[in-house]
């Protein structure tokens, strides 16, 4: 066969190859690096990392593999393909559902996000530390995910104050009942374009918040809960797991990896505290999106990020537990945290002085 013709199928063989579900970024190419599966949101400091060298400085060969979601990265850990998997407690509880709590493990949430807080349009007056605002309102919400049953939770929390806010699941803006709260099940993608478009009044959904009151801060606001009314806070954390055999047998390249990790969260702040310029166009270039440096900062500065496990982890899977219908069959009513969290990686952290 021709040379040309053979190197071209070569080419062609090649970029076949390449073309997958999974997008990789990489470290090293070497055999012995530590797979991440992750998002492409809420993992923000595993580009930092990544970018400036921080999985080098510590001594550990790192590839990160970006899925479409937080079930597909717990699906990428199950079948082995990854060491490591970030995601937040509903994919969590969906494989201790599936393989018992021997086999997997969260080793440390290093992002933690208000559970109930939005964006909505002005002109909806939607306030929601007043409950009784949301009725007739249509919320636009993914109804699989932890945001939904921390959303949830809101609202029996405000039951338990007697302002008796009842809710219904609706299709579409068609069946709207004005005594009760509409919730629209939203996929996470269709969440910024379905308040834009007007099909929602407000819209619970972490990143998508950011998106639509930054483009449009003349016709969308921001709608959080004040720390004068903690009877309706909750929060959403977003955690790193291992398998348990992953764990004994490279624990010690966990801890560098984690130790890199934490290292780029505190870089994501300045030592004043305020939110430092580079950490944003690190990440709003990694994330190949259109984001513009205002959504970038709000989207940081949302959250808190660093490495911590405490009760809220625990609160927030017991809430799923509770609201997520049907999902979890085969586990109780709450969870053990001394069953399902390996502290050592958290423990290192503080013994290194990282935290």
């Amino acid at each position: 066969m021709n040379t040309k013709i053979l190197a071209a199928l070569a080419i062609v063989v090649v970029i076949i190859a390449g073309v997958g579900i999974y997008a990789f970024i990489s470290s090293s190419s070497d055999d012995d690096a530590i797979e991440i599966a992750i998002v492409k949101h809420n993992f923000e400091p595993m580009y930092i990392a990544d970018e400036l060298g921080y999985f080098a400085d510590e001594g550990v060969n790192v590839k990160l593999r970006i899925v479409g979601s937080g079930s597909e990265s717990a699906t990428a850990l199950t079948t082995g393909e990854v060491d490591l998997a970030g995601f937040g407690p509903d994919p969590f509880l969906g494989i201790i559902n599936n393989y018992g709590y021997e086999d997997y493990k969260w080793i440390g949430t290093y992002m933690l996000d208000n559970g109930v807080q939005g964006a909505a349009s002005i002109s909806s007056n939607i306030d929601l530390n007043d409950p009784s605002t949301l009725k007739g309102k249509t919320v636009g919400i993914n109804t699989t995910i932890s945001y939904y049953s921390l959303f949830l939770e809101y609202l029996n929390a405000a039951n338990e104050n007697e302002l008796v806010i009842e809710y219904q699941l609706i299709s579409d803006s068609g069946n709207i009942d004005s005594e009760k709260v509409n919730i629209i099940h939203t996929s996470n993608n269709a969440l910024a374009q379905s308040l834009s478009e007007g099909k929602v009044d407000m819209i619970i959904g972490g990143a998508a918040n950011a998106i639509v009151v930054e483009k449009n801060p003349e016709k969308f606001m921001y709608v959080d809960i004040s720390d004068e009314h903690p009877e309706y806070k909750s929060y959403m954390p977003v955690g790193l797991m291992a398998s348990t055999k992953v764990i004994e047998e490279k624990s010690d390249d966990i801890l560098k990896v984690m130790k890199a990790i934490q290292r780029a969260c505190d870089y994501i702040y300045n030592e004043d505290g305020t939110l430092n310029e580079d950490a944003c166009n690190i990440s709003i270039e990694a994330l190949g999106n259109s984001w513009d440096l205002k959504v970038q900062e709000k989207y940081f500065t949302s959250a808190e990020w660093g490495f911590e496990f405490s009760e809220t982890d625990t609160i927030a899977m017991n809430t799923a537990l509770k609201n997520l219908d049907g999902k979890f069959s085969n586990l109780e009513d709450s969870v053990d945290p001394e069953k399902y969290y390996d502290s050592r990686f958290i423990d290192g952290l503080e013994e290194a002085d990282y935290i």
